[in-house]
């Protein structure tokens, strides 16, 4: 499929030796107890290495990006570009800094705090399934299988997913910053290499629009209206995300979390440029591709000489890797604190906290690799996990955040009917008026449990 010379393995294999020398070098912020240098790097984490790993770790499915950008043309960006970029900035604005004010460790500590336990596991649990690296897993392994497709998508799937979290259980999350400044770097590298090779080979936007379907020069493509909003709303998942929250709780101020967020978007701007350019040479340069997944890697293969196509490659198992080592851990960690501590009551023994996320690590990596392999379509999955997610608890995340919280009973009544609403509208292809999007039915499950406790809020601030 993909044309290999020795030096594009040498790059790849230079990049794991550089991945695992960082990665196994750990030295602890000054100050930190082992604890907060575990699972929250310290409280520590300077400006850059925030913004590193937080748009490092926004990108890892790049190969979901290539599909996407390939079917569709200009709608990626427009979909999963523009409105992120809104609920990232309304996020920085509103609670990034009062998150860094806190003293929790993950986003469950906020609902434990403001619901009680019952809230706190039960939200867990859903973190536990939406927090799962499986569809990175998925993307690790077609990516590696490209490298050597004598073996199977599925051996690839546990060698690649082994080689990206075996670091984690050393260093937490000050080894995943750490690692996330190099793949930043890389990841833009990679794809900063590949637009001026199409653009000096076969020309710029005139031979993109002369040789693209024109549906993929507009804002909308072919999607229907309502999948285009579904897919701008799974942008607020940025408020659900457990890595947004964990990444303000590791950077050094209240007021360095609200400006690495508007950094970030500058460069998630940059980079949506550079992916969504590459999707549409795929386009004009192979037009009859038979599995869109494959455009990064195919148009790679045409168009960058032996050595450059292994650093692009580099590049993409960067993004990748980028992602699963931080999903793994934070999928770990609910695992561990969220769910274990608490169970065994021994949320308040730190030492044992690290232990149980530890374990967790190894439980994510079987889970996630299971899930991984029963999933054909990355972009189902990500519509899936994205809407039970959204519909379990966006509403009561943001009433957190309020004067006012609904009980404990109510909230977790709200959680189950949200995501349950969901879960139903997926499996059994709901369709109500011609609406047939299931986070549609979920957010309209919650709203309604939730609406004493939105217009309680909603009083109180205007008093």
């Amino acid at each position: 499929m993909v044309d290999f010379t020795f030096w594009d393995y040498f790059a790849i294999a230079l990049y794991f030796v550089g991945i695992y020398v960082v990665g196994f070098f750990r030295k602890k912020k000054s100050g930190a107890s082992g604890i907060d240098d575990f699972l929250v790097a310290g409280r520590k984490a300077t400006l850059p290495a925030f913004v590193a790993t937080l748009v490092s770790t926004w990108y890892g499915g790049i190969l979901g990006v290539g599909e996407y950008s390939y079917l569709y043309g200009l709608v990626n960006w427009f979909v999963w570009g523009v409105s992120y970029y809104v609920f990232a900035a309304i996020y920085a604005f509103t609670v990034a800094g009062k998150i860094r004010e806190s003293k929790d460790y993950t986003i469950t500590d906020r609902l434990y705090r403001k619901y009680g336990k019952a809230v706190g596991l039960t939200s867990a649990f859903v973190f536990l399934i939406t927090t799962s690296p499986a569809s990175y897993f998925l993307m690790i392994g077609t990516l590696l299988h490209i490298f050597m497709p004598q073996y199977s998508i599925a051996f690839w799937v546990i060698a690649g997913s082994s080689l990206s979290i075996i670091y984690v259980y050393k260093g937490g999350l000050s080894t995943v910053i750490k690692t996330d400044l190099i793949q930043f770097l890389l990841m833009f590298v990679g794809f900063g290499i590949i637009i001026p090779f199409c653009f000096f080979d076969y020309g710029g936007l005139e031979f993109i629009s002369s040789n693209v379907p024109e549906t993929h020069l507009t804002l909308t493509g072919t999607i229907a209206t309502q999948s285009i909003i579904m897919w701008m709303l799974l942008a607020v998942n940025t408020f659900v995300d457990p890595g947004f929250y964990q990444r303000c709780l590791a950077v050094e101020s209240p007021q360095k979390a609200k400006k690495g967020i508007l950094i970030s978007i500058g460069f998630w701007c940059i980079f949506d440029f550079m992916t969504t350019a590459a999707g549409l040479y795929a386009v004009a340069i192979l037009p009859n591709l038979e599995n869109p997944v494959f455009a990064y890697p195919l148009l790679a293969n045409e168009v960058l000489p032996t050595f450059v196509k292994g650093l692009f490659f580099v590049g993409m198992l960067a993004t990748i890797m980028s992602t699963i080592d931080s999903n793994s851990f934070l999928c770990s960690l609910v695992f561990g604190k969220d769910i274990l501590s608490h169970l065994t009551k021994k949320e308040t023994d730190l030492a044992q906290v690290e232990k149980f996320t530890k374990f967790g690590l190894l439980v994510t990596f079987v889970i996630g690799v299971t899930l991984a392999l029963f999933f054909e379509s990355i972009i189902d999955y990500w519509k899936t996990i994205g809407s039970l997610s959204i519909s379990a608890l966006l509403v009561p995340i943001l009433l957190s955040f309020g004067k006012k919280q609904p009980s404990s009973n109510l909230t977790i009544v709200g959680i189950v009917f949200g995501f349950s609403a969901a879960f139903l509208a997926n499996a059994f292809s709901w369709e109500v008026f011609g609406i047939n999007e299931p986070i549609y039915y979920g957010l309209f499950a919650s709203t309604l449990i939730f609406s004493k406790g939105i217009w309680d809020n909603f009083v109180v601030s205007k008093q």
